[in-house]
């Protein structure tokens, strides 16, 4: 069954408007609670058809996987003492969406190239990143530094 990209951003707003505020330090979780709540966060929003690579200690904290017609690229990192995991997801039929899922429990929607065709030719991207980055410099940096670009 194929995978329904207006479900997937239908619940990934309903997870944003959800978990908009953090737990207070009395409830906070463990880091490995933390983990295993984002990847059940990111098992729903793409209702279980993709799932993220198991991590291996000493591994490296980012990596990029393809499924069901995506092809997702992934930073583990921590703020504050929080775990989160940013993620980039491109599908070849939908628009980009590029995501941070905190470890205590918010989705977060983080700023992303707009504007690109349905199975664009690569000149096509290109144009679309050259004017995403004209019109976001700061949001481009972002996206750069974090090999999602």
């Amino acid at each position: 069954m194929p995978v329904d990209i207006h479900d997937i951003e239908t619940r990934l707003w309903d997870a944003a408007d959800e978990h908009q505020h953090r737990l207070p330090l009395r409830f906070r979780r463990t880091r490995q609670e933390e983990e295993q709540g984002i990847r059940r966060t990111f098992c729903e929003l793409f209702r279980p058809r993709i799932a993220l690579p198991e991590r291996q200690p000493g591994a490296p904290e980012r990596g990029e996987f393809r499924q069901e017609r995506y092809y997702v690229r992934y930073l583990w990192g921590s703020q504050d003492g929080e775990l989160y995991l940013d993620y980039y997801a491109r599908h070849e039929m939908a628009r980009d969406l590029h995501v941070r899922i905190w470890g205590q429990g918010g989705v977060q929607q983080l700023p992303a190239i707009t504007n690109i065709p349905a199975r664009p030719s690569r000149r096509t991207r290109e144009e679309c990143w050259r004017r995403f980055q004209e019109r976001h410099p700061e949001a481009a940096a972002v996206l750069r530094a974090k090999g999602f670009a």
